[in-house]
């Protein structure tokens, strides 16, 4: 690894964003912007302590060739910065994080097809603006409507490396609210060939699987109980039934979506039954897949739930919630940096297991996050190209290091704790009343 010239977080991310925005003459380039964002989640700064980046020479390589760069002209209002926020679109940054995900992403494949899962979250603004509320509602009851504007997220994430490919966001309330299929449809333009996407039981419905399969992508999701046993017709719905079917629309669902009598998906019906958290779930799983008996289709169905995992990191670590932009252009770009700052993190991680054994799945996320961006000054202070490459492989030894235990058989349970007592009393009297 000493030898071999490994790029860092700001290669990874010259190496592929650079090459997919536009070309500007503007100081502040689409790049620019996008790299403060990316510092600014990485040193968990706010946007005014990001502007300090500008007097770097890595940011120094993102200016547009304008006369300000030629004279040396920088200054650090904040003011141009927001302005340049609102002149990216939509496209350029979902074209950003797609092109960050092909360049970083490894040969971890599943019986030759990349596993791709699908799925999708709220986040609720700690801002709340006319424009923002107008954009993304908040949710309500029968009383009152909530000041909190709530954005809908669907991501599609590689399930075996945990890296984001691409995002869609919209409206989860009000008059242009969108569900999570009707965000998801919208990314599978961007599937590749050999892809296979893995959903629960919301896309567990003929229209997803039917427009998935049309898109060229095989299709392996979750049915309930009630699909299933319209699937199986006469077999009953045994642990490792595995049998060919023909699903066909029911005439509700032909009529919503205008769907001939002809329209039909040929794939596979498999029950099986697995241990979760100490309890037994019957799984019912469609997939147009040949390959795989149902045990193995099982168990990469549970891989699925590794998104939960990745939203709690992004949640949590990356702080989803804690976004300083008051308009909607603003939120959307603040919101893509801190996938891309995910990515970057999440690609240190593949480049420390790489010709290892370590899954890079085992890489406790938290932990490789607080050693990027703790690490990440101190690389950039090194004074030539070995120094620094010294630093980069202190920086992967740690990464390795940074493995969750395997712990399958617990030799204790989990403490469960009761719930706390309540602050005041109740009254009883007033209970009669």
């Amino acid at each position: 690894m000493t030898k071999k010239q490994i790029p860092e977080a700001f290669s990874l991310f010259k190496k592929s964003v650079v090459c997919a925005t536009d070309k500007s003459k503007r100081l502040y380039t689409d790049a620019l912007v996008l790299w403060l964002g990316v510092y600014q989640c990485l040193q968990l700064t706010s946007c005014r302590g990001s502007l300090e980046e500008l007097f770097s020479e890595r940011s120094f390589e993102l200016f547009g060739d304008c006369a300000r760069k030629q004279r040396g002209e920088v200054s650090d209002n904040s003011g141009a910065l927001i302005q340049a926020r609102q002149k990216i679109s939509h496209g350029t940054l979902r074209q950003a994080l797609c092109a960050l995900y092909r360049d970083i992403r490894k040969e971890h494949l599943w019986k030759g097809y990349r596993v791709m899962g699908i799925d999708g979250s709220t986040v609720a603004l700690n801002r709340s603006t006319p424009a923002l509320r107008k954009a993304y509602p908040g949710g309500r009851d029968h009383k009152t409507v909530s000041r909190w504007p709530i954005i809908h997220l669907v991501l599609l994430l590689d399930l075996l490396e945990g890296i984001v490919m691409s995002a869609n966001l919209g409206a989860k309330y009000g008059q242009g609210a969108k569900s999570e299929q009707a965000l998801a449809l919208e990314l599978s333009e961007l599937f590749e060939e050999n892809t296979l996407i893995v959903g629960d039981r919301n896309f567990g419905t003929f229209n997803i699987a039917k427009e998935l399969s049309d898109k060229g992508a095989q299709v392996l999701v979750r049915l309930n109980q009630q699909r299933a046993k319209q699937l199986a017709g006469e077999d009953e719905l045994r642990d490792g039934l595995d049998r060919e079917v023909t699903w066909a629309p029911t005439a509700k669902v032909r009529e919503k979506y205008q769907y001939s009598r002809e329209e039909k998906i040929k794939g596979r019906l498999v029950v099986k039954e697995i241990n979760y958290k100490e309890k037994s779930i019957c799984l019912y799983l469609f997939t147009t897949l040949k390959v795989g008996i149902s045990e193995e289709l099982a168990e990469l169905y549970q891989k699925r739930w590794n998104i939960e995992e990745d939203l709690k990191s992004m949640k949590l670590q990356m702080r989803l919630k804690d976004i300083q932009a008051e308009t909607k252009t603003a939120v959307e770009v603040e919101l893509y940096c801190k996938l891309l700052a995910y990515n970057i993190t999440r690609g240190m991680i593949l480049l420390a297991v790489d010709g290892t054994d370590i899954d890079p799945r085992r890489v406790s996320f938290a932990l490789a996050f607080l050693i990027v961006r703790t690490r990440l000054p101190e690389y950039a202070a090194q004074p030539n190209a070995q120094a620094k490459q010294e630093v980069l492989n202190q920086i992967l030894v740690r990464l390795r290091r940074a493995v969750n235990p395997a712990r399958p058989n617990r030799s204790y349970k989990r403490q469960v704790y009761g719930r706390r007592p309540a602050r005041y009393k109740v009254i009883s009297s007033a209970l009669k009343n």
